[in-house]
C-alpha cells in the first residue's frame, strides 16, 4: 500500500478521507469560508502539505454534487517534488441571474477530490511530415468523423 505523508499548515485542516472503502478519490476540505460569485474564479487553501510518493503525482477534480451546482475544478494536479501548500482552482459557473448567484462554502465543507496517479516519463520526439503520415490510417478523417 501506498502512503502520503501529509502536514496540517491551518488548524482548521483535516487530513483527506475516502467516503468509503471502494472510493477512488479521497475528499478533501475548505479550512475558511468563501463565497464565489457567479461567474468567479478564486484560489482556495486546503492547510495541507505533502510528500507524495516517489513515481506519482496528484489530480484533483469536481466532486459531482458541486459540479451539477455549477461549481467545478480548474487547474487541479500536483507534482511529486511539490511541496508548498496544496491548493484548488475553484469556478463557479452559476448564471448571474440564478436564483443564488454564487456559492458560499463553509469551513469543513468537502469541496474536491483527488487521487494518486503513476507518473508516465515519456520521450518527445520531432518527425517529418512523410512519417506522420505513414503512421496515420485515418487520413484526413478528423474532428467529428
Amino acid at each position: 500500500m501506498l502512503r502520503i505523508k501529509f502536514l496540517k499548515t491551518h488548524p482548521n485542516a483535516k487530513l483527506p478521507t475516502y467516503g468509503d472503502i471502494d472510493s477512488l478519490n479521497l475528499d478533501f476540505y475548505a479550512i475558511e469560508d468563501t463565497f464565489i460569485a457567479s461567474g468567479d474564479t478564486q484560489v482556495i487553501p486546503l492547510g495541507l502539505k505533502a510528500i507524495l510518493p516517489k513515481g506519482y503525482g496528484f489530480v484533483f477534480s469536481e466532486r459531482s454534487g458541486l459540479a451539477s451546482k455549477g461549481i467545478i475544478i480548474g487547474a487541479g494536479q500536483i507534482d511529486n517534488g511539490y511541496r508548498n501548500e496544496w491548493k484548488v482552482v475553484v469556478r463557479c459557473l452559476q448564471s448571474i441571474f440564478s436564483s443564488s448567484a454564487g456559492y458560499q462554502i463553509k469551513t469543513g465543507d468537502r469541496i474536491v477530490q483527488g487521487r494518486l496517479v503513476k507518473m508516465i516519463s515519456t520521450y518527445i520526439k520531432e518527425i517529418s511530415e512523410y512519417e506522420f503520415s505513414f503512421n496515420n490510417s485515418r487520413g484526413e478523417a478528423g474532428f467529428g468523423s
